[in-house]
C-alpha cells in the first residue's frame, strides 16, 4: 500500500459545526490577549478571560478544570472553542491538522 498526499477541502462552517474540531489538540493560552482568532480546536484559558469573552458569542464554554502539577493545583482554566474562527471559507483539512500539531493526518491508501 502506498500513501499519497491529497487536498481535502472542507468548509470552515462544517469544520466548526460538526465534531471535526475535536481532531485538533487542546492548547493552553495563558493570557486572554493571546487567544488565537484562527484556531478551531479547544483552548484552556484563564477564568478571567470569560468576562471578556462571554459578551462575544464567538466562543463556547466546553468545560472547567483545575489542573495539577504533582501535588500542586495550578490556576483554574476554562476550556473554550471559537465558533467563528478567522479562517477562509474553505480550508485544506490535512494542511490545517499538520500545522496545528494534531496527531491525526489524512491518508488515502491506494491498494495495487
Amino acid at each position: 500500500m502506498s500513501k499519497e498526499k491529497v487536498q481535502i477541502m472542507i468548509k470552515t462552517s462544517d469544520l466548526v459545526n460538526s465534531d471535526l474540531w475535536r481532531l485538533f489538540p487542546a492548547i493552553e493560552v495563558s493570557k486572554t490577549k493571546d487567544i488565537p482568532c484562527d484556531y478551531p480546536g479547544a483552548m484552556g484559558v484563564p477564568i478571567t478571560a470569560w468576562d471578556k469573552l462571554c459578551l462575544d458569542r464567538r466562543f463556547q464554554l466546553l468545560d472547567s478544570l483545575r489542573p495539577k502539577i504533582g501535588n500542586r493545583t495550578i490556576f483554574q482554566r476554562f476550556i473554550i472553542r471559537n465558533l467563528q474562527p478567522d479562517l477562509p471559507e474553505e480550508v485544506n483539512l490535512a494542511d490545517l491538522l499538520r500545522r496545528s500539531g494534531s496527531k491525526y493526518e489524512i491518508i488515502i491508501r491506494n491498494e495495487q
